[in-house]
């Protein structure tokens, strides 16, 4: 019997424009997660792509972090 060699192909159809935030085929909600200094944050499940974006914005602040934010602002 003969396989022919299939090339990896992207099967997801989602994906988002925010940074760190990604398709969850299992749960098919969008997903956010942080990493800062060695240390993952998970952020949630979400709806919408920019709700996982703002969850990840106030993680972002919460933790003090020097990344930039995408849908939120900077506290002054």
């Amino acid at each position: 019997m003969y396989r022919a060699n299939k090339t990896k192909t992207n099967t997801h159809s989602r994906s988002s424009s925010y940074t760190g935030v990604k398709w969850s085929r299992e749960y098919q909600k969008w997903y956010s997660s942080l990493n800062e200094k060695g240390v993952t944050y998970h952020c949630g499940f979400f709806d919408i792509d920019r709700e996982a974006a703002r969850a990840r914005d106030m993680k972002i602040v919460q933790i003090g972090s020097a990344k930039p934010l995408q849908v939120l602002k900077r506290p002054t």
